[in-house]
């Protein structure tokens, strides 16, 4: 099995941003035939600070 690791600059709250780095991501790992991307924990909405945890726009965009 070959497994390849997707570590991306995230930007936190870009959600369409970081969801097209983790497809180029995706991608670049097919061409290399690839079975398993493993992408790091919070890569869709970035790591965040404090204040955006309590952001309610933000928690509804991140539970979409």
């Amino acid at each position: 099995m070959k497994v390849c690791l997707g570590q991306i600059n995230t930007t936190p709250g870009d959600f369409a941003g970081n969801l097209e780095k983790v497809r180029v991501g995706i991608e670049a790992a097919s061409k290399a035939q690839a079975d398993l991307v493993v992408f790091p924990e919070l890569t869709l909405p970035g790591y965040l600070s404090q204040d955006l945890i309590y952001n309610p726009d933000f928690i509804e965009r991140n539970l979409q």
